[in-house]
């Protein structure tokens, strides 16, 4: 380096405030990021043809469910249950209901929990619309890949108390009428994201970027009023 350069090491919040020259150079490293952004590899999961949401989604999922201590989660459309295995790990006094109406799905999420030895998640077979009216009412909702009308669940499960959902959707103006919906109901803390997830795959000598998931994730805290 220059002799008049001046290098300053520390955390974002940190440096977050400082005073920095108009030529300041800035270079932030996250030391986790890759496979260490989910407690779940891909390649451990038992997923037969089933779809699982790409690890670093799982990351940013799991940063919007804001999960606490004991508490109770819903994973609607769980697939092989690596969302609801994942939540478990981190939230392991809470109680998760991992919801499919595939009868192979729920085999495999009940595989997957005896793979990562957790006791946590209790499975459910059924139709979040028919089976959710007997189970405890949640803290924390997360629909990931439910197979019926996003939005009528939502207004479903979001009269039942004051909630923290996510949902993870491919379709555009399901993401539209979710946000909608929420401000209407004057939600908070409401977010969409729309996430294009790239991997790395090890060709002979090179590396080639492979697109593997683009959907929309929102967020918000309330409950459905009208």
């Amino acid at each position: 380096s220059l002799a008049y350069e001046k290098i300053t090491t520390g955390y974002v919040y940190e440096l977050a405030d400082g005073d920095y020259d108009d030529l300041t150079v800035m270079y932030f490293e996250n030391p986790k990021y890759g496979k260490e952004s989910s407690l779940v590899k891909d390649e451990n999961l038992i997923s037969g043809n089933i779809h699982i949401l790409n690890r670093n989604l799982r990351a940013v999922v799991m940063r919007d469910l804001d999960l606490r201590a004991n508490e109770v989660v819903y994973d609607i459309g769980a697939g092989c249950g690596a969302m609801a295995v994942e939540i478990a790990l981190i939230s392991d006094r809470s109680r998760v209901y991992a919801i499919d109406k595939n009868v192979n799905a729920v085999d495999l999420i009940e595989r997957n929990c005896a793979l990562y030895t957790v006791s946590n998640v209790r499975t459910i077979s059924g139709d979040a619309m028919d089976v959710t009216g007997s189970l405890p009412k949640p803290d924390a909702v997360l629909i990931e890949g439910y197979d019926g009308n996003v939005i009528d669940l939502v207004r479903c499960l979001g009269r039942l108390n004051n909630i923290r959902l996510v949902v993870v959707t491919r379709n555009f103006d399901d993401a539209y009428k979710l946000i909608e919906l929420m401000h209407k109901n004057y939600f908070e803390n409401i977010e969409l994201k729309q996430i294009s997830v790239n991997e790395g795959k090890n060709y002979g000598r090179g590396t080639y970027m492979e697109h593997e998931d683009t959907c929309f994730i929102i967020k918000g805290t309330g409950e459905i009023t009208g």
